[in-house]
């Protein structure tokens, strides 16, 4: 069946060209094989795919929510009850501390508590998610992490002062190395990595 879904959704024309095409076709069905080998072990259910959300945070200060939306690739109901997010990646798998700091699945946790998510079921609010994970598919990796309210508590208070921030109109510049490289704005930032580097090395400022 999965042979004949991927059959269903393939374009080879989505590729650069045909060596690609064929390339990721002969990647894909092994990472299918693993995929399916590791949802018949697990006792696990899948309880919503694809789940779209709108989160409201209040800034107590008299001024409008801020919002924002995206939308969680799986949420799992595990054996005990308990909830577990799910997000799909492809390329390499990322370390233990990397997903422990992952900003993405910190959102997906604090969306999930502050309840903007109900449970497909009974249309109630979900419980706070136990386990947050990130599964690595030609790999077959599958590496967890959990949030404390602490720490989903001081990501609410990040969202909320860079909120402050874009509201204010302050959009100073904030150069790094690995910034500056993907910036659409290289090449007209004074501001840039490269100019802040020149700047120090001959002693000139502005």
């Amino acid at each position: 069946m999965l042979r004949d879904a991927l059959a269903e959704v393939w374009r080879p024309t989505a590729y650069v060209d045909s060596m690609a095409a064929e390339h990721y076709r002969t990647r894909s069905e092994p990472a299918l094989r693993r995929f399916y080998e590791r949802e018949v072990s697990t006792l696990s259910r899948a309880a919503d795919f694809e789940v779209g959300f709108t989160l409201e945070l209040d800034p107590r200060d008299g001024a409008e929510p801020v919002r924002f939306t995206g939308f969680i690739d799986r949420i799992d109901r595990l054996p005990d009850g308990s909830i577990e997010i799910i997000d799909y990646k492809t390329g390499r798998p990322k370390t233990q501390y990397q997903v422990d700091s992952d900003e993405q699945l910190t959102a997906y946790a604090l969306t999930v508590r502050e309840g903007a998510v109900r449970d497909p079921d009974t249309g109630e609010r979900l419980p706070r998610a136990s386990r947050l994970t990130l599964y690595f598919t030609e790999t077959d990796q599958a590496i967890s992490t959990t949030r404390t309210d602490e720490e989903l508590d001081a990501y609410r208070d990040k969202v909320l002062a860079l909120a402050a921030r874009i509201r204010s109109g302050h959009f100073a510049a904030t150069p790094t190395s690995s910034r500056c490289r993907s910036c659409d704005y290289r090449r007209i930032c004074p501001s840039r990595w490269g100019e802040v580097r020149t700047k120090a090395s001959t002693g000139c400022g502005s």
